[in-house]
């Protein structure tokens, strides 16, 4: 529901009072028909009404409806939402530490090896005039780092270096013991014979993630000392 309401409505909602398209709202319908059975075994009066008053009723009760025992889940698609979540929060909580109204249009570039962010739903959701990719590092400007990129809010010049180099320092020193703790558990050969292949993997990954945000962090540090 978390999910449903602050972000999927937010990003199927059109602009400038244009009518949503067929698609989106068979689609829609479909996800909040899903939603209201689960919730059912919950709230089973209010979801009674809410199924009666969508129309969804015309095969029965939402009581008696069917379920998919079987649904398919598509990882790739689940981990990008994942990634909007966190970096449209960033860019808002920004918004919030700065006071920047949401009204007043900001530009987001994005220093990364991906380029598969969902850019046209980030400018979307955060009210940006525009969203575009970089390799150089970008002047004047706050940053944040996830998913070893580096984003750059710029349109508003407030570094407060100071409390950002702080900040950088403390994730700096997370970073440095979260990597030394995976590679122990790497090291260690009761892990290695007894665990599944699948969590060996994701420790791996884990840990070159890891370093890839500490190289980016080091790099960030070395900016604004230099400055």
């Amino acid at each position: 529901w978390d999910n449903f309401c602050p972000y999927y409505l937010e990003i199927i909602k059109p602009v400038d009072s244009k009518k949503i398209d067929k698609t989106t709202m068979e689609s829609t319908n479909i996800i909040f028909s899903a939603i209201l059975k689960f919730a059912h075994l919950f709230i089973p009066f209010v979801t009674e009404e809410i199924w009666a008053r969508m129309k969804y009723n015309s095969s029965g009760l939402l009581a008696t409806s069917k379920w998919d025992c079987n649904p398919i889940y598509d990882k790739y698609i689940i981990d990008q939402s994942e990634q909007l979540k966190c970096i449209i929060s960033k860019i808002r909580k920004f918004r919030t530490d700065y006071k920047i109204s949401h009204k007043e249009s900001l530009k987001l570039i994005i220093r990364s090896n991906q380029r598969t962010f969902k850019i046209d739903i980030i400018k979307k959701m955060c009210n940006l005039s525009l969203v575009e990719y970089t390799d150089e590092l970008v002047e004047n400007s706050y940053s944040f780092i996830e998913y070893s990129s580096e984003f750059f809010i710029t349109g508003y010049i407030n570094r407060q270096n100071e409390n950002l180099l702080d900040n950088i320092i403390d994730r700096i020193e997370y970073f440095k013991g979260f990597i030394s703790k995976i590679e122990e558990k790497l090291k260690n050969d009761s892990f290695i014979n007894k665990a599944p292949e699948s969590i060996i993997k994701r420790e791996k990954q884990k840990l070159e993630d890891s370093k890839s945000q500490l190289l980016l962090l080091q790099e960030k540090m070395r900016t604004i000392t230099n400055e």
